[in-house]
C-alpha cells in the first residue's frame, strides 16, 4: 500500500510542468501575432486583417512608443500640414481594428521558436502561433551620469512633449543633449515654453537633416554648445538646477543654469525578450535575411 502511494505522489514541481505543457498543447494556435503596436505592427495588422488572418497584437500598453511623443510630422504623405504623432498611431491603430486586428496588453517576457507552433510568454499568459512578427522596437538611452537618479522626472526627461510644458520648465533655462533629428526636434518644441534651451552636442556640428538644423540655428532661443558632454545632474534634491558639462576637445569643465535635462542621444532596441532565440547585432538589433524581413526562423519576421 505504502508503495502505491508514492508511486501515484507527484513533486509539485513535476505537477506544475506537466499542467503549463497540457496548457499550452490544449491553447488555440493563433495564425499570426505581432509583438508591438508602434507604426510597422500596426500597418502589418491592417495587411494581415485584410486579408483576413485575424492578427494578434501583444503590446504593452496602447498608443505607446515613441512616435506618440512627436510633436509634428511633416514627412508622412497625405498631411499637408503636419499630423501629431500620437494621432497618426491612433488613426492607424483604428484602421487595423475596424478590419478586426485584435489588441492584447501584455508584456512579452520569453519566446520559445524551437519547434512549431511558436511559443510566446507574456506576463500573465502563453500563446502559441504559426507566424510571428516582432516589431518591439527600441527605448530611448540614458547618459548614466552623476546625479542621474536623483534628478529622475524631477527635471531629467527623454520626452519634451509629454514634460516640457510642465511648469517647473517654463520661462527657465533648459537643455537637451543630442544632434540629431530628435533632438533638434525637442529643443525647437522646448522654445514654445523655455527661456532659453542650450542643445548640447558631442561633435562640432548638428547631425540633423538640413531643414531642421536651418530651424534650430535660425532660432534665438537655442543656445548650441559644440564638442561638450554633461558629466553631472545638479541641483537642490528637490529639482535639477544645473548641470557639470565637460569641452571634448581641452578637457575643461564648466557648470551651467539648467532647470531641465531631455535627453534624445539615440536608443536601445527592445529585444531582450528573444534571450539567445534569435541572432542580433552586438547593439541588439534583429539580424534578417539581406533584402528581407524574414530571419534565419521560418515563421520569424522581424520589421
Amino acid at each position: 500500500m505504502g508503495s502505491e502511494v508514492r508511486s501515484l505522489y507527484c513533486p509539485p514541481k513535476t505537477f506544475k510542468y506537466a499542467r503549463d505543457k497540457y496548457i499550452i498543447q490544449s491553447m488555440k494556435i493563433e495564425n499570426t501575432i505581432i509583438i508591438g503596436s508602434g507604426p510597422a505592427g500596426l500597418t502589418a495588422a491592417i495587411y494581415l486583417s485584410r486579408d483576413g488572418l485575424n492578427p494578434l497584437i501583444l503590446e504593452e500598453a496602447p498608443l505607446s512608443g515613441q512616435l506618440t511623443t512627436t510633436p509634428l510630422i511633416e514627412n508622412f504623405p497625405g498631411f499637408t500640414d503636419g499630423i501629431n504623432g500620437l494621432d497618426l498611431v491612433a488613426n492607424i491603430r483604428t484602421q487595423a481594428e475596424k478590419f478586426e486586428a485584435r489588441f492584447v496588453s501584455e508584456k512579452v517576457i520569453s519566446v520559445d521558436f524551437s519547434q512549431t507552433p511558436l511559443k510566446i510568454f507574456t506576463s500573465s499568459n502563453h500563446y502559441q502561433t504559426k507566424t510571428v512578427l516582432i516589431a518591439s522596437g527600441a527605448s530611448p538611452k540614458k547618459l548614466n551620469i552623476k546625479g542621474e537618479e536623483t534628478y529622475w522626472q524631477k527635471g531629467i526627461s527623454i520626452c519634451a512633449t509629454c514634460d516640457g510644458a510642465l511648469p517647473i520648465f517654463r520661462n527657465k533655462t533648459i537643455s537637451v543633449v543630442g544632434g540629431g533629428d530628435s533632438a533638434v526636434e525637442e529643443a525647437l518644441h522646448l522654445c514654445q515654453f523655455a527661456k532659453q534651451v542650450n542643445l548640447i552636442i558631442r561633435r562640432d556640428v548638428l547631425r540633423a537633416t538640413k531643414i531642421l538644423q536651418n530651424r534650430a540655428l535660425a532660432n534665438p532661443k537655442i543656445n548650441l554648445i559644440k564638442n561638450s558632454v554633461i558629466i553631472e545632474a545638479l541641483g537642490n534634491n528637490k529639482l535639477l538646477t544645473h548641470i557639470k558639462i565637460k569641452n571634448t576637445l581641452d578637457n575643461t569643465e564648466q557648470i551651467i543654469e539648467s532647470n531641465g535635462l531631455f535627453y534624445a542621444i539615440g536608443h536601445d532596441p527592445n529585444t531582450n525578450f528573444l534571450a539567445e532565440s534569435l541572432p542580433l547585432t552586438k547593439e541588439g538589433y534583429l539580424v534578417t535575411i539581406p533584402s528581407s524581413q524574414a530571419t534565419v526562423i521560418p515563421g520569424v519576421f522581424a520589421a
